[in-house]
């Protein structure tokens, strides 16, 4: 991650946003999301949720928030061209949520991280394995949308806890600087090739 292209400032959206940035694909589980933001709109109304991506499934994750009465805060952005502009929307949000049962890394969780943007993401090994099992964020079981509700909850409603991960995360990441990366690969090539 070039954690430079992070650092820009952006006033957060004035209710409670969760982003999710998946292509919309039945491995992706955005329905889990879709289907957790109708448990949470009972406990906090004015939650909001902004998706980026697209994807086979994106009429269908439509119809099912339109069934679930919460089309008005369920909102699909579709492809956005520019990676600036995905990050201006992930660091306007207060937390990322990738509930995918499939990645083969995940570095939308770090792109939050390095945003300061706490995460909620299902706990598959790939996602526990580059958040040392939560680091800068919570992790929720798969195809669970009351335990995904659940984590994005108590992100939302403790102010100290959301403050407290988004600092860890922000730490956290500087492992992931491609810097570090570039200086770790060239320690291996040099080892390899001394043998």
């Amino acid at each position: 991650v070039d954690l430079g292209a992070y650092r820009a400032k952006a006033a957060k959206f004035p209710q409670p946003t969760i982003c999710c940035v998946s292509r919309l694909t039945p491995q992706k589980r955005v329905i889990d999301l879709i289907e957790a933001i109708a448990l949470l709109k009972e406990r906090i109304p004015s939650v909001r949720c902004k998706i980026i991506g697209v994807g086979a499934e994106q009429e269908k994750l439509q119809q099912r928030a339109k069934a679930l009465g919460i089309s008005d805060h369920v909102q699909f952005l579709g492809f956005i061209k520019k990676h600036s502009e995905v990050v201006k929307v992930i660091k306007r949000s207060h937390v990322l949520c990738l509930p995918s049962v499939v990645e083969g890394f995940g570095i939308i969780v770090l792109e939050a991280m390095a945003s300061g943007v706490p995460y909620v993401c299902t706990d598959i090994p790939p996602l526990k394995e580059i958040t040392d099992s939560g680091k800068g964020g919570l992790l929720a079981h798969q195809h669970d949308p009351a335990h995904l509700a659940a984590q994005l909850r108590t992100l939302l409603e403790d102010k100290r806890l959301l403050e407290r991960k988004s600092k860890e995360g922000l730490v956290f990441v500087q492992r992931y600087a491609w810097q570090q990366q570039a200086k770790k690969l060239k320690q291996v090539y040099t080892e390899v090739m001394r043998q």
